[in-house]
């Protein structure tokens, strides 16, 4: 009795998602492709090298409660994980800079003694909720219907302090305001300095560039997938282009892990909604001895004339700070913050993040397309989580219809 032949998938974006999706792919072996239009992968998770210096560009950090799929992968993978605590991290809100460690916080005078008191109830609700994606929490669905403002100033807290302190978390989320952005996926943000946070030790690009080495030839770099068609017998055609050279490959199901703008311009039939931010950054060297003790910097957009965000600054023996910066404003005045510095490289920041606005839907990772799938960071909270989760569910559609 012949076999019937492995199916063939195509993954369109070397990102986290489309390297788990085509990792748990590959170990049922499922022959796939990755195509990946740069020189190297991890989307979120890349490295650029600087001077000799590695800087992440994106993701920084993930916590083993509220990223549990991601840390079973990062453990599988055997990449080298330490703990990181709260007083690395700096809150700057307009001049002022304090840790986010309780203590720190407590003396900041951000909070009134009652506000601060509301804050301990806050987090003691936002602990009490489950973020678990297999199996949503009632309470987060109902949170889902209402803005992260909202819930606050019910709470009771003033409008300033919302604009300042929780803002900074939302500004990761890259929204104007708490008011745009749903409570459940606001009170995310803030729950995640409340768990163990944990950062590989060489910085998260270490992951995808693990997945990488696992997947070996099945990952083409610098491959641009010019568009898809699906055929008459539901396979797709896939056309790429490298280095001036234009080919065509068929495939029996479609991931596509780009982004919607991406994803829409090589493959316009995918009918495909999520709502997606894209930030400008930059990579600077500077030597700030204001920032000399914290690894990580969170600057609030409330009456921030300067523009920045935050990022993840590296410290090195010669002196010299490196900073992998998020920004808010193209314009942004740099040398209101770090003084002298020197701009080495500029990237645009989490072309895939998908935010979720109040009361909006949640997108499955399924499309109108058949054996055509969308994953990426758009189900339910931001980071890697859902990359992962959105991965896992494109992967059981597909082997739970090749083995059936």
């Amino acid at each position: 009795m012949n076999k019937e032949p492995r199916p063939r998938v195509a993954i369109v974006g070397g990102g986290l998602s489309g390297l788990a999706a085509a990792y748990f792919l590959k170990k049922k072996g499922t022959e796939v492709t990755v195509y990946e239009k740069t020189s190297e992968v991890g989307g979120k998770l890349a490295r650029v090298i600087v001077d000799g210096v590695s800087i992440d560009t994106g993701a920084l950090l993930y916590s083993k409660e509220l990223n549990p799929n991601f840390d079973v992968l990062i453990n599988e993978l055997g990449v080298e994980c330490e703990r990181r605590y709260l007083n690395t991290f700096a809150l700057q809100i307009e001049d002022k800079i304090t840790a986010l460690n309780p203590l720190a916080l407590a003396k900041s005078r951000l909070f009134s003694f009652g506000e601060f008191l509301k804050w301990r109830k806050v987090k003691k609700f936002i602990n009490s909720l489950s973020f678990d994606l297999d199996e949503v929490d009632e309470r987060i669905d109902k949170l889902h219907q209402i803005s992260l403002e909202k819930y606050l100033r019910d709470v009771g807290f003033r409008q300033e302090l919302i604009d300042s302190f929780f803002r900074a978390f939302c500004s990761f989320a890259y929204v104007d305001g708490a008011k745009d952005l749903a409570a459940d996926f606001g009170l995310f943000l803030l729950a995640f300095p409340l768990k163990t946070i944990m950062a590989p030790v060489k910085g998260m690009s270490e992951v995808a560039l693990e997945l990488k080495r696992r997947l070996g030839d099945s990952v083409r770099l610098n491959t641009r997938v010019v568009n898809i068609s699906q055929n008459l017998d539901r396979t797709f055609t896939v056309r790429t282009e490298k280095e001036g050279k234009v080919s065509e490959e068929t495939f029996d199901y479609c991931i596509l892990a780009t982004g919607r703008r991406n994803f829409k311009n090589i493959f316009p039939e995918v009918d495909f909604e999520i709502e997606i931010t894209k930030a400008r950054g930059v990579i600077l060297e500077s030597d700030c001895p204001t920032y000399k003790k914290y690894n990580v910097l969170i600057i609030s957009k409330y009456k921030n004339e300067h523009g920045v965000q935050g990022g993840k600054i590296k410290h090195l023996p010669d002196g010299r700070s490196f900073y992998g910066m998020m920004l808010y404003r193209p314009d942004a005045d740099l040398g209101k913050v770090f003084g002298k510095h020197k701009v080495h490289h500029r990237f645009g920041w989490s072309p895939a993040m998908a935010w979720m606005s109040p009361g909006c839907k949640i997108p499955d990772v399924k499309t109108n397309i058949s054996k055509c799938f969308v994953i990426g960071d758009f189900d339910h909270y931001p980071g890697v989580e859902p990359c992962i989760f959105a991965a896992q569910k494109a992967v059981k559609s597909i082997l739970k219809e090749t083995t059936s």
